[in-house]
């Protein structure tokens, strides 16, 4: 396919209007004028130095403004450039007229062409069928040169380091293959360059198209580097673009073939332009290439519907809101947009091509390609942010990765720079709306307010990264082994302060970034910095509730009053601190309800879960209890409970007999009691008192009963009972109904 696509793009290539050709050579027989001062040679080069600059004015010419109507020539601006073509070609009759033009030359175009043929092909034998197998053999021998480097390269990486590849990250494999890819075309250049085409006896024009064709294969081979680099058809684990094996080829080759399309077909016109061809000729081979483009730009869009559409989906999160569902509507039906902007494109050039002025058609392929080079962009910051599976060293995923911080970033600055050069290039270029001084200010306001904004979406970002890496180690209350060499709840004070810090910082970088892009528009800023501070005068004085609620939550934060996750009784109501804003507080109570207090209303305050917490509770024991026995297996539990892994980190000091509480008449009240962190200090009592029970009654320690025993007087316990019995038994004959 290759080597079809090169002879049919030298072929065309002959159909290339000259610009200028050398003048022959004078004869070396002819009679001249040589000065004394200077040899034959040198006369000669002299000439040909000449010549050369004649032919690059010549060249030159075409390019320069038309002379206005009343003789003035071009001010050499490029307002008066514009300016002049847009007066050249500003009805619709004209460019009739000019098409009229083009279409009239037709009839010449095979003698224009075959002009250029003889003398690509020159005197030597096999005419232009030589010289277009000879670039063809040179184009094949470059690509394969390029394939066998690569394999050769490939295998030597693979030889060399068979076992730490498998160990290395997968990030640095994708990009070392991709370093490797690059490495590969310096054999194809080597060999293009070194390529003897030019020792042909010919006409000086084919060394030069030689070079054009030549220079396109290597564009196409470096514009396909992306595509492989992105799609990887034949190694899935290093493809950046989540897309199956059948998809990926489908892509990739269709896209390596359209580029090699557009690169021949540009080839073409540039030997049209290097033989200097008639004007009209190469106005006539830009049309077949519009068509050409147009025909393959819509196979493409076709061919690749579906991988295309399922490339894109990939890239939307799919998060089930709005914004989500509207980007898979645009992922499903690109091809809509596709063809609606190649065809646009396509009239733009044609337009171009008539009128002469290229400003529309080349704003609308720069603009598509960045848009290209945006989504291969996404791509990449999407495989960034992918995360790896399996891995047994990945992070904690609650942590934010330095790789996603790098990709938010990238991505936000990435899509900024190519909004702001799609705009530059409409507002400069293609309409000219200011004078030459004011684009230069307003181009650099531009360039100064996307700085601005990139430096503060990336500031914030950093800020938000490090504040989340703080968050997600400072839960509400420490647990573990670590808890016993921290003091209690310390990570919470940074789980409840770096919130309101992270806020306080967006504001601030929100609001510099903003008085910073009024000042680059222009805009005096004094008088709104004065006005913001008498409107906030008046609002302080309109809304003191408000006021105070923020004054009193900012002391309160200052004292350390309560952290998230501390419970908290505030005298109206009580719960857990789940969080809070500027001006309230959000208790969650232990049934469920969720409070929220301003700050102003809450009074004194009193924390449930801070330092420590003494837990104190009775037993009732036998009247006759021996109190030394009570006190020594009260220790014992208490050391064994400091000994259990679970429990001695939430314990400070161990459980112990505090004394006798009460007497009672079948029992004493003994008190116990035992110092805890707070957090969970149920847990350390109820596991207390179940191992009190538990080996109480092991040492002869026991509970009191509440049987009560009543003996009558006289001793004739036994006959009463029965009388009592048979009384009882009248009672329940006597309640039964009779039937």
């Amino acid at each position: 396919m290759i080597a079809a696509a090169l002879m049919v793009g030298a072929a065309l290539s002959c159909a290339s209007p000259s610009v200028a050709e050398p003048p022959p050579k004078a004869d070396a027989g002819a009679a001249r004028h040589v000065p004394a001062s200077m040899s034959a040679k040198e006369y000669d080069a002299m000439l040909d130095d000449i010549a050369e600059t004649v032919v690059q004015r010549l060249r030159a010419a075409p390019a320069q403004a038309a002379p206005q109507s009343g003789g003035q020539g071009s001010t050499g601006t490029d307002a008066a450039k514009q300016d002049q073509g847009s007066d050249a070609f500003n009805g619709i009759g004209q460019l009739l007229n000019r098409a009229g033009e083009v279409l009239g030359s037709l009839p010449g175009l095979h003698d224009n062409l075959s002009e250029v043929v003889r003398r690509l092909g020159g005197d030597s034998p096999g005419g232009a069928g030589r010289y277009f197998l000879w670039l063809l053999l040179g184009a094949v021998l470059a690509v394969f040169a390029e394939k066998a480097t690569r394999s050769l390269i490939a295998r030597l990486a693979r030889e060399s380091v068979p076992e730490t590849r498998q160990g290395l990250p997968l990030a640095s494999r994708i990009m070392g293959r991709a370093l490797l890819d690059a490495a590969a075309l310096i054999p194809l250049w080597l060999v293009l360059y070194l390529f003897p085409a030019n020792s042909l006896d010919a006409d000086w024009l084919q060394p030069k198209a030689s070079q054009i064709i030549f220079t396109s294969v290597v564009i196409w081979r470096v514009a396909v580097l992306a595509p492989r680099i992105w799609f990887r058809p034949k190694n899935p684990e290093l493809r950046i673009a989540a897309l199956g094996d059948a998809d990926a080829c489908r892509l990739y080759y269709m896209l390596s073939a359209a580029a090699l399309v557009y690169v021949l077909a540009q080839a073409m016109v540039g030997v049209l332009v290097a033989a200097d061809a008639p004007a009209n000729v190469i106005v006539i081979a830009g049309f077949f290439n519009n068509l050409l483009f147009t025909i393959v730009d819509y196979t493409t869009i076709f061919v690749t519907l579906r991988a295309t559409g399922r490339w894109l989906a990939s890239l939307v999160d799919h998060d089930g809101s709005v914004l989500a569902t509207i980007k898979l509507r645009l992922a499903r039906y690109w091809w809509v947009i596709g063809i609606l902007a190649d065809t646009v494109m396509t009239a733009a050039l044609a337009y171009g091509m008539l009128s002469g002025n290229q400003d529309v058609g080349s704003a609308i392929v720069t603009s598509l390609a960045l848009v290209v080079a945006l989504i291969f962009l996404e791509t990449l910051y999407d495989y960034m942010q992918r995360p790896a599976g399996g891995t047994a060293d990945e992070p904690d995923a609650s942590k934010p990765r330095p790789t996603d911080l790098v990709a938010r970033c990238l991505r936000f600055v990435t899509r900024l720079l190519i909004l702001t050069a799609i705009v530059e290039i409409w507002m400069f270029d293609v309409l000219p709306l200011l004078s030459a001084e004011d684009s230069t200010l307003v181009g650099k306001a531009i360039k100064d307010i996307f700085v601005t904004i990139s430096l503060s979406y990336v500031v914030w970002q950093i800020a938000c990264f490090y504040i989340g890496r703080l968050l997600g180690g400072a839960g509400p209350a420490a647990t573990g082994p670590s808890a016993a060499e921290q003091s209690p709840g310390a990570g919470s004070r940074l789980h409840t302060m770096l919130p309101l810090a992270r806020m306080a910082l967006g504001i601030t970088i929100a609001v510099l970034a903003i008085l910073t892009i009024l000042s680059r528009l222009g805009v005096n800023i004094a008088p709104l910095i004065a006005g913001a501070s008498v409107l906030g005068l008046a609002i302080s004085f309109g809304s003191q509730t408000l006021v105070r609620d923020i004054v009193s939550g900012i002391f309160y934060l200052a004292d350390d009053a309560f952290r998230v996750g501390e419970y908290i009784d505030c005298g109206k109501v009580k719960g857990t601190v789940e969080g809070f804003t500027l001006r309230s507080i959000k208790l969650r109570h232990q049934n469920g309800q969720l409070h929220t207090v301003p700050f102003g209303q809450l009074g004194s305050i009193t924390n449930f879960s801070r330092d420590w917490i003494t837990l104190k509770f009775n037993l009732r024991l036998v009247r006759d209890v021996d109190l030394e026995l009570v006190r020594k297996t009260t220790k014992k539990i208490g050391a064994e409970m400091m000994n259990d892994p679970e429990l001695a980190p939430l314990i400070i000091e161990p459980l112990k007999l505090q004394g006798v509480a009460d007497i009672l008449d079948n029992a004493m009240v003994l008190r116990f009691k035992v110092t805890a962190k707070p957090g969970n200090p149920t847990l350390v009592q109820r596991q207390a008192v179940k191992r009190m029970i538990q080996k109480f009654g092991e040492v002869g320690i026991n509970f009191p009963t509440s049987t009560v025993t009543v003996q009558t007087l006289g001793g004739a316990g036994e006959p009463q009972a029965h009388a009592a019995a048979a009384a009882s038994d009248a009672v329940a004959l006597r309640s039964v109904p009779s039937s």
